[in-house]
């Protein structure tokens, strides 16, 4: 009995062992098992995430290489405009001629963009001094190429056609433009153009000659401003089926007198306090109280004027103010 007893005593502790190795072995492949999907799941979010950081550097790389396009592009874009810019500056009267010829005069040229569609023109023969202020379609690029045309094309009216009178001259330039654009009068394929004022000063005696395209030019005697229309058609950019031919004015002006050629991009200006456009009549007033100052004067109140009303808003359009006191 005792033999039995011990027996089943045995039996009974082998049963315990064999039950808690059994646990041991179920905990220990349940740890297992556990490791190896934790494994599995470390090595695949390693592999996703060495893909994503393998596609990220391939795109910062195409990235960086087209930012690196983007900015040698940019480079050589402006310094193409850059140069650009130096050949108008050549085309242009330079200043000592221009004050050589009108030293009672100043120009105030403020480009919307590092070039500009508006131009400023002076020549002289042994009669007349032929003053232009141009504003042409657009401003930057296009503006300024569309400006140098149309300076060279006044060139060739006065020096080698020998026109005279501010009409002719006009409409020379409105016949020569349209085949250099080749346009066609019943259907323009480039409608580029420029509104234009252009006076011929007669050196001896106090007559001067106009002729405008869409602009007015503005004459100031004892502080009365009249205002001198030009047509309301441009020069070039064809509309209607045939080409329009200019008029041309004549009015006296005596010492002391102020004439002023402008284009539309002070008048157009938004600033102020309410961000309004500057319109005509104060434009008109402020000329009008600068005739009495000099010439430095007038010219550094004026580009004052326009740089307190902008403000800091964005400039809207090139700007050109031509004054010419009489002397």
């Amino acid at each position: 009995k005792k033999e039995n007893a011990l027996l089943n005593e045995q039996i009974k502790t082998q049963e315990i062992n064999s039950s808690r190795m059994r646990i041991t072995i179920g905990l220990i492949s349940l740890i297992v098992v556990i490791l190896a999907v934790t494994a599995f799941l470390v090595v695949k979010q390693n592999r996703i995430k060495n893909k994503i950081n393998s596609e990220l550097n391939e795109k910062n790389n195409i990235i960086n290489l087209q930012k690196n396009i983007v900015e040698d592009q940019h480079r050589d874009i402006t310094d193409s405009i850059k140069y650009a810019k130096r050949i108008q500056e050549a085309i242009l009267p330079p200043l000592n001629l221009w004050n050589k010829i009108l030293p009672s005069s100043f120009i105030l040229h403020l480009p919307k963009d590092v070039l500009s569609g508006d131009f400023y023109w002076i020549e002289e023969t042994e009669n007349y001094t032929y003053v232009a202020a141009a504003d042409c379609t657009g401003h930057g690029v296009p503006g300024a190429l569309i400006s140098i045309v149309n300076f060279n094309l006044l060139n060739k009216a006065v020096l080698e056609k020998n026109l005279v009178t501010p009409s002719e001259i006009l409409d020379a330039v409105n016949l020569w433009l349209t085949e250099s654009l080749h346009q066609t009068y019943g259907e323009s394929t480039v409608r580029d153009g420029m509104d234009i004022t252009l006076i011929a000063i007669h050196k001896h005696s106090n007559e001067v000659l106009f002729a405008g395209a869409n602009n007015s030019i503005y004459k100031i005697s004892n502080g009365e401003l009249q205002q001198i229309k030009g047509d309301k058609f441009p020069v070039g950019a064809f509309i209607e089926d045939k080409i329009q031919k200019f008029s041309m004015q004549r009015f006296r002006v005596e010492k002391g007198d102020s004439i002023f050629l402008f284009s539309d991009g002070f008048a157009d200006q938004f600033g102020g306090a309410k961000g309004k456009k500057y319109k005509y009549l104060p434009f008109q007033q402020k000329l009008t109280s600068v005739t009495n100052l000099s010439i430095p004067q007038q010219h550094a109140s004026m580009k004052q004027e326009f740089i307190d009303w902008k403000g800091n808003l964005e400039q809207v359009d090139d700007v050109l103010v031509i004054g010419i006191k009489i002397s």
